[in-house]
């Protein structure tokens, strides 16, 4: 799912995280850490010595290059934490202690699952923009914020010219990169390690992804779109719209195309045999021309396609009519019966196909890149 936002008041966490029973040694290692570092750090953590701690104390120390590998992992959980629960609220060390040692109703926002999993990517990863020669797609994993608007666009991008990826970076002395969106250079700090503790992961194989989610974070609050977000992290946290980073990466008008027309009883079995060909026309231009498109999910109860998600267009087989996608969440899935929407489609590091019939039925809209830039075009009427 990509982006969903949770507040409740501090009182009502005690009620929705119950005390936490017997766990695997590990588990009750990683919270001894994370208590212990908390302990040792909260009062660096609280700046203004209000024994309190905010969320622009908690950005602050998220910022901060100096912050590294353990502590750093542990901010970024508490950061994480504020954000999925209340951001609003100040924590004492006593409230963010009683946090630690419970457990969230949701196994994916436990404050303690979260400093493991940000350390395991901090740890894992290399501080060096590529460290393969050119970007791969296979390596990035969407992690929990809720940015499958901003990389199902890059993995779109990336498939259809890597190239164009890697020209995207200027690598700066000062520790800053440059990173051309639209024919605009936005300058962003390299990532810290919580930071990165809370972006995608990306196998190791350098920070390029993190570099790219903090521009568009900047760029989106550049141009206004990113709300009350304080960070460029936080710009990208929440969700968003996957053709408006399209646009912004390419620096082109996306054409849209709206999906599931077969659904709708006013179309007729011609239409629909019509729309069918606009939309197979749509694919085979874009692809044959290097251009990206993205698709995005509305509603969906198909195991391993997720609802609110947005998706990469890989390929655009006329002849078979198959269409293949990426999903930013990478991993795999096997269906349990036939392949289709009941049961799923088999799936590997993310990438998975499916018949011209079942994508406009399963999928609520694509966008896909022009060759019309929005500086200085319209935006495209909605299609069919």
């Amino acid at each position: 799912m990509c982006g969903r936002i949770w507040t409740v008041t501090l009182a009502l966490l005690t009620v929705i995280l119950p005390t936490l029973p017997a766990a695997s040694p590990q588990v009750i290692d990683d919270r001894s850490d994370l208590l212990r570092i908390v302990d040792d750090r909260f009062r660096r953590w609280d700046r203004n010595r209000d024994r309190r701690l905010s969320v622009r104390e908690v950005d602050v120390v998220v910022a901060d290059r100096s912050v590294l590998d353990d502590e750093a992992a542990a901010i970024a959980a508490v950061k994480r934490t504020l954000r999925v629960y209340d951001s609003s609220i100040a924590l004492t060390q006593k409230q963010l202690e009683q946090l630690i040692r419970q457990r969230a109703a949701n196994p994916a926002d436990d404050l303690a699952r979260m400093y493991a999993e940000g350390l395991r990517q901090i740890r894992s990863g290399s501080s060096r923009l590529f460290s393969s020669r050119r970007p791969q797609l296979d390596t990035i994993q969407q992690g929990r914020l809720g940015n499958c608007f901003v990389l199902a666009p890059l993995g779109a991008v990336l498939h259809a010219s890597p190239d164009r990826v890697t020209r995207m970076f200027i690598e700066q002395a000062n520790g800053r990169y440059g990173v051309r969106l639209g024919g605009r250079v936005v300058q962003v700090d390299s990532p810290t390690d919580a930071e990165r503790a809370q972006a995608a992961a990306n196998e190791g194989d350098g920070v390029w992804v993190n570099v790219f989610e903090k521009a568009i974070g900047a760029a989106l609050r550049i141009r206004g779109l990113a709300g009350t977000a304080s960070t460029s992290i936080d710009a990208i946290a929440g969700g968003g719209s996957s053709a408006v980073t399209l646009e912004l990466i390419t620096g082109y008008r996306p054409q849209r195309y709206a999906l599931g027309y077969s659904a709708d009883p006013q179309v007729s079995s011609r239409q629909v045999e019509r729309y069918d060909a606009g939309l197979s026309k749509l694919l085979e231009e874009t692809l044959r021309n290097q251009r990206a498109a993205i698709a995005t999910t509305a509603s969906s109860d198909t195991p391993g396609l997720p609802p609110n998600h947005a998706y990469a267009v890989l390929e655009w087989n006329g002849r078979r009519q198959i269409i293949r996608l990426w999903n930013p969440h990478g991993g795999g899935h096997r269906p349990l019966g036939p392949a289709g929407p009941k049961f799923g489609y088999p799936t590997k590091d993310g990438i998975f196909e499916m018949p011209l019939s079942d994508f406009r039925d399963l999928f609520n809209g694509i966008a896909a890149e022009t060759n019309r830039p929005y500086r200085t075009s319209p935006p495209l009427p909605l299609l069919p």
